[in-house]
């Protein structure tokens, strides 16, 4: 099987990566691959044509962001075809955190040499996967935002308006987390759960979490206000959250998050909302492929 499906979100990120899709499909094609590109138009597209042609091709391609990489992803699972994630996004974080760079020689190197390697896959509510990390609370207010206000690409000044906008006006209601036997907290705070360390602008927020463990780390940052917030967010910084203000760490194959009240949240970058939040690994489900 020498065939490569190359899906591109032509919205993702800043511009498109025209260029980059043609320089590596030329330098593939050099090498005996017979390349097919796929430019999405909307949700489901990706998610479509990787259960479409998962079983005929050697791997699958992902020009975009956590989002496109998350639907091409839930089209493989339970596949043995991998998944070449190349950082085209706002900021791609599941591709970065894989050490994949949005460089001809790198993606190349890593469909025709690379070696495909188990991925856990965190699963919410039994129906909703995700790659990276949720976010309960806070970061769901912003990402809202962030999603009303988005006209085609996007890049991180405009998510400067909506972060400032949700740190005046979020109360930060009493959450409970549980691992699945024992409550692990009980009050107001944002929680993040995590299947990789690597969060938005290369921060380590869930920063003991392991992609090939089986498990899923969240951190719990107890808050009350802004300024606290501020507080956790310097000391992520320098990768001593967990170290200090009453920060919370757990790792376990079961999480739950609940509030009395209706919570906004993000998984890899999309918005979802709820009262009650299921998380547990699947483990080993996925294949990636880096150079």
């Amino acid at each position: 099987m020498n065939r490569v499906l190359m899906i591109v979100n032509p919205i993702a990120g800043r511009r498109r990566p025209t260029r980059l899709v043609e320089r590596v499909r030329h330098r593939l094609t050099d090498e005996g691959v017979d390349v097919e590109i796929r430019e999405t138009t909307g949700p489901g597209d990706a998610a479509s044509w990787a259960r479409e042609v998962a079983c005929a091709c050697r791997s699958i391609i992902v020009f975009g962001g956590d989002g496109t990489c998350r639907e091409v992803a839930s089209g493989l699972i339970g596949r043995q075809t991998p998944i070449v994630p190349v950082p085209t996004g706002t900021d791609s974080v599941f591709a970065r955190g894989l050490g994949m760079q949005a460089r001809v020689s790198r993606i190349v190197q890593a469909v025709l040499h690379g070696r495909p390697e188990p991925f856990d896959v965190g699963i919410l509510n039994g129906q909703h996967r995700f790659l990276v990390v949720a976010g309960i609370g806070f970061d769901g207010a912003v990402l809202q935002r962030v999603a009303r206000r988005r006209r085609g690409h996007q890049g991180w000044l405009d998510y400067v308006g909506p972060l400032m906008e949700t740190l005046v006006k979020y109360d930060f209601p009493a959450i409970r987390v549980s691992d699945g036997s024992a409550g692990c907290f009980d009050g107001r705070g944002i929680v993040l759960v995590g299947n990789m360390a690597r969060y938005a602008w290369g921060l380590r927020v869930v920063r003991d979490a392991v992609w090939d463990d089986g498990q899923l780390d969240a951190v719990i940052f107890p808050c009350a206000s802004a300024a606290e917030l501020i507080g956790h967010a310097v000391r992520t910084v320098f990768r001593r959250q967990v170290d200090r203000g009453g920060v919370v760490a757990i790792r376990s194959p079961k999480i739950t998050v609940a509030c009395e009240r209706t919570l906004p949240a993000q998984i890899d970058g999309e918005f979802i909302e709820g009262r009650k939040f299921e998380f547990s690994a699947e483990a080993g489900c996925l294949f990636v492929q880096r150079g």
